[in-house]
């Protein structure tokens, strides 16, 4: 599967039951306020908010906790106001993901040596050629498209 849709790094603290975000990004003013929101975890729930019926937010865990990280650290899914499913994601280094598809593919991939099959319906066929490293996934340039390169974030 395959999607395409927004992706936004925040950095994140917890102190007590409060959960401190600040939007990371290169565009942001250092200056920028970071935000303070209460949360709780109830079993397979993390709700933000959980005090205020307008700000109450649900997030259903998608991902087995480690026991070693703090109760928050996995991947959390909900239904973003947008009308799709997105997930959050906190890291145990302090990162967090929001993931918000738009469009997503189903299709086949083939791994053939160090070059990658992939085939999704309705869509032409892709060959590229890849490197492998511990946590990335590298398409090498191959004269019509630039190099890419994505980073798998664990939790």
């Amino acid at each position: 599967m395959s999607s395409f849709g927004a992706l936004v790094d925040f950095d994140y603290q917890i102190e007590g039951q409060t959960l401190k975000t600040k939007l990371r990004s290169k565009y942001t003013k250092e200056l920028e306020q970071p935000d303070f929101e209460q949360y709780a975890i109830e079993g397979d729930k993390l709700i933000i908010n959980p005090s205020d019926p307008n700000k109450r937010k649900e997030m259903t865990r998608t991902t087995i906790p480690d026991v070693k990280a703090h109760p928050i650290v996995g991947v959390w899914s909900f239904k973003h106001y947008t009308g799709g499913m997105a997930t959050m994601q906190y890291t145990s280094g302090g990162l967090a993901q929001l993931s918000v598809p738009f469009v997503s593919l189903q299709g086949r991939y083939k791994l053939q040596g160090q070059e990658l099959h992939i085939e999704f319906e309705g869509k032409p066929s892709v060959k590229r050629k890849i490197r492998l490293e511990v946590n990335r996934l590298i398409f090498l340039s191959d004269g019509e498209k630039k190099q890419e390169e994505y980073t798998r974030i664990l939790p």
